[in-house]
């Protein structure tokens, strides 16, 4: 999109990145729900690890522009519920901050109710009430099976416990089948949601009991960080599971950035925007998530250098972002 267009008519072009994005990102929930179990029509499968909480937290937005999602939250919570970590899912909330709380309510509400799961009492409110009901003429979701790689999370959490541990593990597997068999704690903290300090004390226990190695140290640029490895060859003997889609990938802050993108449009989309505040969102929606661009070289570091048109950089990661989705789904 050249600089004249976008200046003479901003709101249509972050209208049509929204579209676009949001396009992208019902394709690959879709494809990821169909992956956990729910009844959907998709014309992907998934290929790498799904992450339950970010899809849920995804869902919760999109839910408004496709009310089948609605029916696919409800049903596969009442059924799944148990296999979702609630301590997670607040953590990643930080990342959605436009979600309304009274989603994330919803939802819960649907867990203690009709799955019989107290745990997500805390986040229950009377007033909770949805703005979009859900149709229950039917149901729209099994029971989890652990049949591909797709699933490792939540094959790990029924058999370990829901928890940090079985997700480092998971993000560990991960990662090993990506040519990357060493992480740090860091790292892990960065991919799951917790904190360093809880991520350390799980891989600790990991090690101990031989789940995974630890290597003592390595000198880096800052500090001296502990590693871990889990083994894949064990793992996927035990675990049967294939490499096909034994994969990790950074769902979560990369929908977070989806999440924060529809929004920003959301908010613009009834008012005129002048050419100085589109490049203001333009820039401050990159910063926010530059991090997520450039891990992986979704965005190559160097265009953050000295940027002279924030709405082309913009109009490009989102590009590269649902060339990604629709690699990774």
């Amino acid at each position: 999109m050249s600089f004249e267009r976008w200046q003479s008519m901003p709101n249509a072009s972050l209208s049509s990145l929204a579209k676009d994005l949001r396009h992208s990102a019902m394709e690959l929930a879709w494809s990821q729900w169909g992956a956990l179990g729910a009844s959907v029509t998709t014309t992907t499968t998934a290929q790498a690890i799904v992450d339950p909480e970010a899809l849920i937290l995804l869902s919760l937005m999109l839910r408004h522009h496709e009310r089948r999602l609605t029916d696919v939250l409800e049903s596969w919570m009442a059924l799944n519920s148990s296999l979702i970590s609630v301590q997670r899912i607040k953590n990643l909330r930080d990342g959605f901050p436009h979600l309304a709380s009274a989603e994330l309510q919803w939802i819960a509400g649907v867990a203690v109710e009709q799955g019989k799961d107290a745990r997500w009492a805390s986040l229950v409110s009377a007033s909770a009430e949805p703005d979009i009901h859900p149709r229950r003429n039917k149901t729209r979701a099994v029971e989890a099976r652990f049949r591909t790689a797709a699933t490792l999370m939540l094959q790990l959490r029924r058999g370990m416990g829901v928890g940090v541990k079985a997700d480092i593990l998971s993000c560990l597997i991960g990662v090993w089948n990506q040519g990357r068999e060493w992480a740090s704690a860091t790292m892990l903290a960065e991919a799951t949601g917790y904190t360093s300090a809880a991520v350390r004390r799980a891989a600790d226990d990991l090690a101990a009991a031989r789940f995974i190695r630890a290597l003592e140290s390595v000198e880096s640029s800052t500090a001296s960080q502990r590693m871990y490895t889990a083994e894949l060859p064990a793992w996927k003997s035990l675990l049967q599971v294939g490499e096909v889609g034994l994969k990790w990938r950074w769902w979560a802050e990369r929908m977070a950035f989806v999440a924060d993108l529809l929004t920003q449009e959301e908010t613009v989309r009834d008012r005129a925007v002048s050419r100085y505040a589109y490049e203001t969102l333009a820039r401050e929606l990159i910063e926010r998530h530059r991090d997520t661009l450039t891990r992986d070289r979704l965005v190559n570091p160097s265009e953050f250098a000295q940027v002279a048109d924030w709405p082309a950089l913009l109009e490009k990661s989102v590009g590269a972002m649902r060339v990604w989705m629709a690699a990774s789904a």
